[in-house]
């Protein structure tokens, strides 16, 4: 991920659930030192958006209209679709493995995809095959 994107900022609440104690990944995360913690000042729109999302997803969007952020990293539909209608760039895990094997990070998406679907990922087997059909043809006609 450090190669794909300079900084990565996330919210405390995010922090604390990516972090968390045998969460896959966790500790390279903490490692990373290209990930910064920034703290949410603007508690009500947090609040209101919490309505629609969770506090993570609310504190994410909530710091990304703070920054004027590029993109957001979120992979839940209903908060994918608000960020889109808040004008807000967004990309999920599939895109950024993608975007991986586009820059030649990786060789192949199917192993590290097959991974995370081993530690609870869930992607639907229609969007996954629809997924590597169009990262092979793509790649194909580069």
């Amino acid at each position: 991920m450090k190669k794909l994107f300079r900084r990565v900022l996330v919210s405390e609440a995010v922090y604390q659930e990516i972090t968390a104690r045998g969460k896959l990944g966790n500790e390279r995360i903490l490692k990373s030192g290209f990930i910064h913690v920034k703290k949410i000042r603007d508690n009500a729109l947090v609040f209101l958006l919490e309505e629609f999302i969770d506090k993570g997803k609310a504190e994410v969007i909530t710091l990304a209209l703070k920054v004027n952020t590029n993109i957001l990293l979120v992979n839940d539909r209903e908060a994918r679709s608000l960020i889109k209608k808040l004008g807000l760039q967004v990309m999920g895990t599939l895109g950024v493995i993608a975007l991986a094997r586009y820059r030649g990070l990786i060789q192949e998406a199917k192993p590290i995809i097959d991974k995370l679907v081993k530690s609870n990922f869930w992607i639907s087997r229609r969007i996954l095959k629809e997924f590597l059909r169009e990262l092979s043809t793509h790649l194909s006609s580069s």
